[in-house]
């Protein structure tokens, strides 16, 4: 991978008493190129399938905790002076703006992986990930009564209205972002909605579907059950886009003066503040529109 060119360091050699010039990377640069040999895990044909599953989990997990912590520190770093930042040798903007460029190479990477490895080998397994709403009878009748059973009373979608109500997305949560168009086309302009799919109501991730006539044991997200019933969730409206999205915040300890109070209870309400922090990272889906993204952002 491309490292980021830094100021050289000089560092004075004592047996020699001449100076040699080394130059470092830096640590969160660095920290991309071990999170990117856990990726190349998930892509090596030797190991077995579902260990490579799980190095794409651990990849994915890395990189958010990564943004949580490191890449929140670094915009902190942007409040502070011009004189007090140029102290620090790398100027943050161009940390932030190599992370940024660095990490949209390794999720395309990802995506190729997932999309050309993964699904396709699961397939060889008589394991399908399905992606969409299924085409089988029996399975689309048992994905609308899963839905009207399990799902349907955690569902509590809520309209965006700039100005009007404030909402506040969950840390670590997963949403369906929506643009809705009125179905008696008394107002011709979109409106925005957003539902927090819930699977911290202990509804799981992922759901077996019945077996079809291929004999493929089918798999299916939870959003996408619920993409499959949205005209039960939105009766008096045209779903144009459904897309998903996910908020993480800052889970940056800034804890000042450790030798005054107690170290513990700073910890503690630190901890207690990552739920409502500032936002560090927002994931959406790639489809989504633009007018549709500079809404929600």
């Amino acid at each position: 991978m491309a490292e980021l060119p830094v100021e050289n360091i000089t560092l004075e050699n004592s047996a020699t008493s001449q100076s040699e010039e080394y130059s470092y990377v830096d640590r969160d640069i660095s920290w991309l190129s071990f999170n990117y040999r856990v990726l190349e895990e998930a892509r090596d044909p030797s190991l077995p399938l579902y260990e490579r599953i799980k190095f794409l989990a651990i990849y994915s997990s890395n990189l958010d905790e990564f943004f949580r912590v490191r890449v929140a520190s670094i915009r902190s770093i942007l409040k502070v002076k011009k004189k007090k930042r140029k102290k620090l040798g790398l100027p943050p903007e161009a940390v932030l703006e190599k992370i940024n460029e660095e990490v949209a190479q390794q999720q395309n990477e990802f995506g190729r992986i997932f999309k050309e490895q993964i699904l396709p080998e699961l397939e060889e397994n008589i394991i399908r990930l399905l992606l969409k709403t299924p085409d089988d009878e029996v399975q689309l009748n048992f994905i609308r009564d899963f839905f009207s059973r399990q799902i349907k009373p955690y569902m509590h979608p809520e309209l965006l209205k700039k100005g009007k109500i404030t909402h506040f997305l969950r840390d670590h949560s997963i949403y369906l972002a929506f643009e809705l168009k009125d179905k008696n086309k008394k107002d011709p302009n979109s409106t925005y909605a957003i539902l927090l799919v819930p699977t911290h109501h202990n509804l799981p991730r992922f759901t077996t579907l019945p077996l079809c006539e291929d004999n493929v044991h089918t798999i299916i997200f939870l959003e996408d059950i619920i993409r499959a019933n949205l005209d039960q969730i939105f009766p008096g409206y045209h779903v144009e886009q459904c897309c998903s999205i996910k908020m993480s915040r800052d889970a940056d300890l800034k804890i000042e003066e450790e030798l005054e109070g107690s170290l513990v209870e700073k910890i503690k309400n630190n901890l207690l503040l990552r739920a409502v922090n500032d936002p560090a990272r927002f994931l959406y889906d790639p489809q989504m529109s633009a007018p549709m993204l500079n809404y929600l952002l």
